[in-house]
């Protein structure tokens, strides 16, 4: 359970004097905790920040997907890197692993499923941000 504290901005009360209050507010499920990422630090996001889904269920049976956040500098290596330290994975040899992105689009009204490998320089925040329109979703697999 995330706990985290919320502060409304501040706007002229009934008085005309300005009003400031703040609350704390628990999440509980697991759509609200990527919201969370989203706020967490949000005074000082800038636009270069975001949140990334990476599918995982190949690299470790019990869990189907890690979300998480990084910047538009990061590269294929250290989403990669990142995963494997939230899983405490003791073999953290990036080469062993690949990240996968598939885009679904549409062709003549039927979807087109297209998957891609992504170099371990490539950047898939901006990747994801590019294909905006379009259904991404990434796969880390394990080449072992």
């Amino acid at each position: 359970m995330l706990k985290y504290q919320v502060r409304t901005s501040s706007r002229p009360s009934v008085y005309g004097s300005p009003s400031s209050s703040t609350h704390d507010t628990t999440l509980t499920s697991r759509s609200n905790s990527l919201a969370s990422l989203n706020s967490v630090d949000s005074a000082n996001s800038d636009g270069d920040w975001g949140t990334l889904r990476v599918y995982t269920s190949n690299v470790k049976a019990c869990t189907d997907y890690k979300t998480i956040r990084l910047s538009t500098h990061c590269t294929t290596r250290s989403v990669i890197d990142t995963v494997l330290s939230k899983f405490k994975i003791s073999c953290r040899d990036t080469n062993l692993f690949e990240l996968w992105m598939e885009v679904t689009t549409k062709a003549d009204g039927k979807p087109v499923r297209t998957i891609l490998r992504l170099d371990h320089d490539a950047r898939p925040l901006e990747l994801q941000r590019y294909f905006f329109l379009f259904k991404k979703l990434f796969f880390l697999l394990n080449l072992t």
